[in-house]
């Protein structure tokens, strides 16, 4: 995948993409993130005659072009709770936590997925719902201060700190000189409360609370029923998830992790699904489960 961007008018940019399959796309993007154009010639224009990895090749490259804007031009393009750099400081925000402000910010999603995957309970707001079922909790995350106002970018300098995938954590938590001393400090301003959502297999819902601030979150939580206790923290549990979000963010810009995010785990639950049902994504949420590449290029 590649982006450039071609011109600029009062509201936005036009871009030139370059999907995977090298099918060029002319994308335009607001300065607000909308995209009020998007031309191509590789697939169909009916959706009804694109199979699915060809609508998700248009869609990686709307991703790209507005990852590319917000990077190269400074707008904020990006839904804040999935661009990289927001989650980058989710995650350094909640390992630079006290076990008392874990408890105080965390501990009711803890219990909720401590009771449904030990004991088979569950309190949702849905009729019929099953243990079994897919259900996945969901909390939102606030941060100050705003984590697009670094520079260098977030991303980028906490890239240069944490280099072999296997230490993404290790690095951080370890006895060692901590990177965090050498990069910006975030604290969490508010969560939300649990939202939820719900799937049977044959449909989907979703619940959502009202929200503590009047602004989108930095980062959202989306975890399932799983043995936090194999995890050396909580912390570590939701900050491992926030960087395997990081991950599913460029998978899904059809581009290669940088090499810090090149792990695997629960991400994103969209991001999982399309892993279950698209052969162009590996298994990067299942651990264990052996990557043919990181690249998907080259899938």
């Amino acid at each position: 995948m590649d982006a450039e961007i071609k011109k600029e008018t009062d509201d936005g940019f036009g871009l030139l993409v370059a999907d995977n399959n090298l099918v060029e796309h002319k994308i335009g993007v607001c300065h607000d993130g909308r995209i009020d154009g998007h031309v191509q010639e590789g697939y169909s224009d009916d959706p009804s005659q694109r199979t699915k990895e060809e609508t998700e090749h248009g869609n990686q490259a709307r991703r790209l072009a507005k990852w590319h804007v917000y990077r190269e031009r400074g707008y904020d393009t990006l839904t804040p709770y999935e661009n990289p750099d927001r989650l980058v400081a989710a995650a350094m925000a909640i390992l630079d936590l006290t076990e008392v402000e874990t408890h105080h910010y965390f501990g009711d999603l803890q219990k909720t997925i401590q009771q449904h995957h030990e004991h088979g309970e569950i309190d949702v707001p849905f009729e019929d719902a099953d243990p079994d079922d897919i259900i996945v909790y969901r909390k939102d995350i606030w941060l100050n201060p705003e984590p697009t106002d670094t520079k260098p970018p977030l991303l980028d300098q906490f890239c240069e700190y944490v280099s072999n995938p296997l230490d993404t954590l290790a690095e951080i938590l370890g006895d060692g000189p901590d990177p965090r001393d050498s990069l910006p400090d975030y604290k969490i301003e508010a969560v939300s409360d649990i939202h939820y959502l719900h799937s049977d297999g044959l449909s989907r819902q979703e619940h959502w609370n009202d929200q503590p601030l009047d602004r989108e979150p930095d980062a959202r939580l989306e975890l399932t029923a799983v043995d936090i206790d194999e995890f050396d923290s909580v912390q570590t549990f939701l900050a491992s998830h926030l960087v395997n979000q990081v991950r599913d963010c460029f998978i899904e810009m059809g581009v290669e992790p940088p090499e810090p995010f090149q792990v695997q785990g629960l991400g994103k639950h969209d991001s999982m699904v399309k892993q279950q049902l698209m052969p162009m994504y590996d298994r990067y949420f299942q651990a264990g489960t052996p990557i043919t590449t990181w690249d998907p290029a080259s899938k």
